[in-house]
């Protein structure tokens, strides 16, 4: 596990897994963002990591 994010008070925010292919903690709420009408980068970056495992992984049954 890492520490990948503190806030301005230096306390830790978001952590990470080394041996996931994704897995993050926050204490803040990306999904806010959409009511602007835009994407945070976490959210990002999670749909990115789902279509690179897709990817390498096809889904059973899938003609891919």
């Amino acid at each position: 596990m890492r520490i990948s994010g503190l806030d301005q008070d230096g306390e830790i925010r978001v952590i990470e897994l080394f041996d996931h292919p994704f897995f993050v903690a926050t204490q803040y709420q990306p999904e806010r963002r959409a009511l602007e009408g835009k994407r945070h980068p976490l959210v990002t970056a999670f749909v990115n990591a789902v279509g690179q495992a897709a990817v390498r992984q096809p889904c059973a049954g899938s003609s891919a």
